[in-house]
């Protein structure tokens, strides 16, 4: 490339950064999207043919729409006796609360991330203010929704002409908006906090706190009668509001909008009134040393790690013992519903399952679904180490390769036995101040249970990581997805047992509802260690890879 070619393609740097972001974000997106047509499909298709007569869809109908734990975490019921309520309400409870994640992550990444790591400075060389840049992603995120949005609703069209399901098509693309409008809010949300601090991390967990008091304020404000007004305070309350396939509200889209303009507005205007690398709430210029949990490597990573594993901890408490209190209302509503135990038997895998038992197994899912995050996040930031030229600073002195690796496994899987015990004594705590009756004894048991699909997916990440570093975190996030996504299809639809298989959650038992399959247990574990084992045995000998 000529010296004169490339001033010119730096002076347009503000086009490039659009592209670049696009093509970034873009392979990300329309997974999603994909995704997000599979569950509805799963979730239609599956409720048609598992309660083909009226009289089981009522009962259904019943047992869930009156189920206050279920209205917390999904969200208020309309016309759930019908495919398009049942499918409306399941979806975009669901789909919702995953997209928001996705969104706020996406956005810390390109509006903070990309900036600590002093990417974006290149960009910010030529004739591109900073004003600019921001602008230029917020158009490549735009373009990303707008394929989302296609992709979606034609995936949504498709299924909606099955006579079974039978969705309009005015019905269908409204589905697929209203199941976009909480990625695109979060989006938003992500980009204005990453302009408040100076690194992604702080910005991230800002984003995810004002996610978190969304949530609450919309769980509240359906749990209680009362208090239905706090859904106007809420995102997520506008977007349960619009009513999807079930009387569609669109003017519900105004204050969506609104404020997703209102948060892009501020952001563009923000990220001109700062210096690069710097933030709104500055940190301080100087501080006095403190140099304690610093003598080693493995010390030193627990420093660095200790915030995000202490916000697992307490997110791991209140999951367990939050959804644990309403144990014994919810178990008695599946023991008095026919629909419902068909449907708790699907997801447990245990015939006849009713009680608190089976109500308990389905919170241990969520459980290891996020012991399984933890290490999919924990895995990327060993390889993001690697990736920013972090380690360096510690194989230049008498450290070796394998004494890190094994020091920061060593934190991780500490944390992962420490959250599966926190859950199983939260959840015990909490079904027992209810007067359900469980014993301690099977709680810990299920704790022990549910370290086993973390364990299989950390050395799977590690082998990974020790061949294909790069695709380290991608491909544990694909394992932890797939599991969930399978384990949810596979409750509603009959798919091919090979396909079923492939996914974590298929062969580890749900205890409590059932007793632990201790040779699963093992064999998990065996399989988990031996591929840690390999991937450390290729670390060792490969070269370092940066990003």
């Amino acid at each position: 490339m000529s010296a004169s070619v490339a001033v010119k393609r730096l002076r347009g740097s503000a086009g490039t950064l659009r592209r670049f972001v696009f093509r970034r974000s873009i392979r990300g997106s329309l997974m999603w999207a994909v995704i997000f047509g599979v569950y509805v499909l799963a979730s239609a298709g599956g409720f048609a043919s598992a309660y083909p007569t009226a009289q089981s869809r009522e009962q259904l109908a019943v047992t869930f729409g009156n189920n206050v734990g279920l209205k917390v975490l999904v969200g208020e019921a309309h016309q759930l006796s019908t495919v398009a309520g049942f499918t409306s309400w399941r979806a975009l409870g669901i789909l919702s609360l995953v997209g928001s994640i996705w969104g706020l992550l996406l956005a810390t990444k390109w509006f903070r991330g990309e900036e600590t790591a002093g990417r974006t400075e290149l960009f910010l060389v030529g004739r591109t203010s900073a004003r600019a840049a921001a602008t230029r992603i917020f158009t490549a995120f735009l373009s990303c929704l707008v394929i989302m949005f296609a992709v979606t609703a034609s995936l949504i069209m498709v299924i909606g002409r099955s006579p079974k399901v039978n969705f309009s098509t005015g019905g269908s693309v409204f589905f697929a908006l209203s199941l976009l409008a909480a990625p695109a809010i979060f989006l938003a949300v992500g980009a204005l906090t990453s302009q408040l601090v100076a690194t992604r991390a702080r910005a991230a967990g800002i984003a995810a706190a004002l996610f978190g008091a969304f949530f609450v304020l919309r769980g509240i404000a359906d749990a209680t009668a009362s208090a239905h007004w706090l859904r106007t305070l809420t995102p997520l309350g506008w977007i349960e509001n619009l009513h999807p396939l079930t009387g569609p509200q669109p003017l519900w889209l105004l204050p969506l909008g609104l404020f997703a303009a209102a948060l892009t507005g501020l952001t563009i205007w923000l990220a001109g009134k700062r210096d690069l690398g710097e933030s709104l709430l500055r940190d301080r210029d100087t501080a006095k040393p403190r140099l304690m949990l610093l003598k080693t490597p493995l010390l030193a990573a627990v420093r660095l790690t200790r915030g995000v594993n202490v916000a697992w901890l307490a997110a791991i408490i209140i999951v367990a013992t939050g959804f644990s209190t309403i144990a014994k209302s919810a178990g008695t509503a599946f023991s008095e519903s026919g629909a419902a135990q068909k449907y708790a038997t699907k997801i447990t895998a245990v015939s006849q399952a009713t009680g608190v038992k089976v109500f308990l197994g389905i919170v241990f899912l969520m459980v290891m679904t996020l012991t399984m995050l933890y290490v999919a996040g924990a895995l990327g930031s060993i390889r993001n180490d690697e990736a920013e030229g972090y380690l360096d600073n510690l194989l230049v002195r008498p450290v070796g390769r394998l004494q890190w690796l094994f020091g920061r496994i060593a934190i991780a899987v500490s944390v992962v036995v420490l959250m599966c015990m926190i859950a199983a004594v939260g959840s015990w705590a909490g079904a027992a101040s209810q007067h359900a009756s469980i014993s301690f004894n099977a709680m810990m048991l299920a704790g022990v249970n549910a370290i086993a699909p973390a364990v299989l997916v950390f050395g799977i990440g590690l082998l990974c990581f020790g061949f294909v570093p790069r695709a380290t975190s991608i491909a544990v996030y694909v394992v932890v997805a797939w599991s969930f996504l399978m384990q949810m299809i596979g409750s509603l639809i009959n798919l091919n047992h090979w396909l079923l298989d492939t996914a974590v959650f298929r062969h580890i038992a749900l205890a409590p509802t059932t007793d632990p399959n201790w040779r699963i247990v093992g064999v998990y574990g065996a399989i988990g260690v031996a591929c840690a084992l390999l991937g450390a045995w290729r670390f060792k000998r490969r070269d370092l890879e940066t990003a």
